[in-house]
């Protein structure tokens, strides 16, 4: 083999073990909460600048190959630019920068793993990643099964190892297609553990119960069968095929079945039809905000609620879109689009590369799996995917890397290769920066939860004070510390939370927990402010619960009797059963109640409804409690040890059996519902 197709060992090693590692942290359930943690998150950091930092090696010094040419490299290119520009210029930029670091090193890996994808490192590479692949599809089949305990996950999805189902669906998607590449490139019986794999995968796929990941599995089985039976000549065969494809297709996934069978989605599927549909419309109206480079990467939970109201669906906030186009959209724009097409592009253009071996027609059909995945999901947060697609497109390139006429087209380009590098480093250092500065913010938070955890309560704020100076661009450590004082019982905390909230405000002005919490802090004090805060609130989350009753009481403060009756009829229309709480019994609210509950049963009459026929039944109500907003934490991108309380003191309302199935259940009315009811004029 000529010396230029050979690794240099210290950067190919350091590829090797880069992907090893960023594997080996995604594993082990909690895969989407660990690689977030300390020191986890440093580990993974490493991981993702490995591969930028041999790329850069490989383009500054290593010269020969190390790119794909054409469009590829294009698209690469401007998917960096714009990541770090849009990140930059971002209104958000101390939240968005720290997700730089990934995005980056997931643009590199391709580069890094070209060498290992070349003869005479092929075959190696095939089989340490087949067995690799292999354990990750019997781990999550096992850890969702759970024999040990008498078959438990058979009435769940698979959300195994990777905390998620449509991630898990979307891995096995890939991990088939890169087994069916190992199988083909083997012989005799060293093919048998590859044809099991891909049994394995198609099994994981089935249960993580994803319509995204069957449909993908069926589009990449479907794209190998056409190439091949078109090539023999055999159009009937494959127009067989993709009947029985179809059939299995539909027998496979619990929610297709139902649309089959019964003509209509599930429940279940209608909900999430709803909040995909959210999703969707609030992705386009983001990158409609921002429509040249988007609000960074990693904004999404920061930006998404001012898109919230008028949108169908309860969740009031999203980790990622659910649809790779629409998210790079919103948090990349145009240019980020732009980048997507020529990527896209450039692996049509390797269309023409090689001839269509088996090999060629396996890559190309996981290829179209992926980009099937792609419109149901945005999986590359989860690096076990990125490895995989990564590993997909080198391979598919990998051809058209090699050759005496690609070197002699790439020698006038070599010059230019150190000034690219150099250019390179430039654009990450202000992301080690910033990447520095949240990995010891997240050293600081870990220290806040062990405090925590002995009951070292003075501690515990001096190191949460400690991550909001070090990462003051993260809402998520004043939210945490503001909870902290204001359910303290010490007299100046709530003073002190109250500053917090609203440095957390702005910082981003969007986040409904710091206008929510605000509201009711200020409720006593400046009940006009108070008021506006809940607005905001419902504004950003309307199915937000006791928001509506924190305006009513800011409106009668400003002894508005109409408006306050409008925003507790809102609470009534919100859920149902706490029109049952006794706290309507007491003053003011007992001499209201009337007028709540016609003003209510007028809103609820539209929708064909009564909810309180039986009001004066008796219910029972749970022990008071504060809110905690568990999940908020991962919602923001780091482990939630100790989520966020909720100021206001709320107590649970238990009906009897005999009203359950007759009281519509919590959320029943959308948000554009509830916020044009209390946007009407009282009379």
């Amino acid at each position: 083999m000529p010396a230029p197709f050979a690794p240099r060992l210290l950067p190919a090693l350091l590829a090797a073990f880069a992907c090893a590692l960023i594997l080996g942290l995604s594993l082990l359930p909690p895969s989407s909460t660990r690689i977030q943690a300390w020191p986890w998150a440093l580990f993974a950091s490493a991981g993702w600048l490995l591969p930028v930092a041999v790329a850069l090696w490989r383009l500054g010094i290593d010269r020969p190959h190390a790119r794909f040419g054409g469009p590829l490299d294009a698209g690469f290119a401007l998917l960096v630019l714009t990541a770090v520009a849009s990140a930059l210029l971002s209104p958000l930029r101390g939240a968005v920068m720290p997700h730089l670091l990934p995005l980056l090193g997931a643009c590199a890996l391709p580069y890094a793993l070209l060498p290992w994808l070349q003869p005479p490192h092929l075959d190696r590479t095939l089989r340490i990643g087949g067995l690799l692949i292999f354990i990750i599809l019997a781990a999550s089949l096992l850890l969702w099964l759970e024999p040990w305990a008498g078959l438990a996950g058979l009435g769940s999805r698979n959300a195994q190892p990777f905390g998620h189902a449509n991630t898990t669906g979307s891995v096995a998607v890939l991990a088939a297609t890169w087994l069916a590449f190992c199988a083909i490139r083997g012989s005799g019986r060293t093919r048998l553990p590859f044809i099991f794999g891909i049994v394995l995968a198609a099994a994981v796929a089935v249960s993580s119960e994803s319509r995204g990941a069957v449909l993908a599995l069926a589009a990449a089985g479907g794209t190998a069968a056409a190439i091949s039976l078109l090539q023999r000549g055999r159009p009937l065969v494959l127009i067989m095929l993709v009947v029985v494809l179809a059939g299995t297709t539909l027998a496979a996934n619990a929610r297709l079945r139902d649309l089959v069978l019964h003509g209509r989605w599930s429940a279940s599927a209608r909900e999430s039809n709803d909040q995909r549909t959210a999703m969707l419309l609030g992705g386009i109206r983001l990158g409609a905000g921002r429509p040249v480079a988007g609000w960074g990467a990693g904004s999404i939970p920061h930006v998404f609620p001012r898109v919230r109201a008028n949108l169908p669906g309860t969740a009031d906030n999203f980790l990622q879109l659910h649809n790779t186009p629409v998210q790079l959209w919103a948090t990349l724009g145009a240019a980020g689009l732009l980048a997507a097409l020529l990527l896209v592009a450039g692996m049509l253009t390797g269309l023409r590369a090689a001839p269509w071996t088996r090999e060629r027609i396996v890559l190309a059909s996981g290829i179209v799996g992926a980009s099937t995945v792609l419109l149901f999901d945005h999986p590359f947060a989860t690096p076990v995917f990125t490895v995989l697609a990564a590993v997909h497109l080198a391979a598919w390139a990998a051809p058209s890397t090699r050759g005496p006429e690609r070197e002699r087209r790439d020698r006038p380009l070599l010059a230019h290769g150190r000034l690219a590098a150099c250019g390179g480093l430039l654009l990450l250092a202000p992301v080690l920066f910033a990447t520095a500065r949240d990995l010891a913010a997240r050293s600081a938070y870990a220290g806040a939860l062990d405090q925590a955890a002995s009951h070292d309560l003075s501690g515990y704020a001096s190191s949460l004070d400690r991550a909001m100076i070090l990462a003051p661009g993260d809402p998520y450590y004043p939210q945490l510390l503001a909870s902290h004082l204001a359910t303290a019982r010490t007299p100046r905390a709530p003073d002190t939370a109250i500053l917090l909230l609203r440095s957390t405000l702005a910082a981003n002005p969007d986040v409904d927990y710091a206008h929510y919490n605000l509201g009711w802090l200020l409720l006593d004090s400046d009940p006009a402010s108070a008021g506006a805060h809940f607005l905001d609130a419902a504004r950003l989350a309307p199915h937000r619960g006791a928001v509506y009753l924190g305006l009513g009481f800011s409106r009668i403060q400003l002894n508005d009797t109409n408006g306050a009756v409008r925003a507790f009829a809102a609470e009534w229309l919100l859920d149902p059963a706490f029109a049952w709480s006794p706290l309507w019994h007491q003053p003011p609210l007992d001499a209201l109640r009337p007028r709540i509950r016609a003003l209510a049963n007028e809103e609820a009459g539209r929708h064909g409804l009564d909810p309180w026929a039986a009001l004066e039944t008796p219910a029972t109500t749970g022990a008071p409690y504060r809110r905690l907003r568990t999940g908020y934490g991962v919602l923001m991108g780091h482990p939630d040890g100790t989520p966020p309380a909720d100021v206001n003191i709320q107590a649970r309302v238990i009906l009897p059996p005999e009203l359950r199935d007759q009281v519509p259940p919590f959320g029943w009315l959308s948000g554009r519902t509830l916020l044009e009811f209390i946007s009407r004029p009282s009379p």
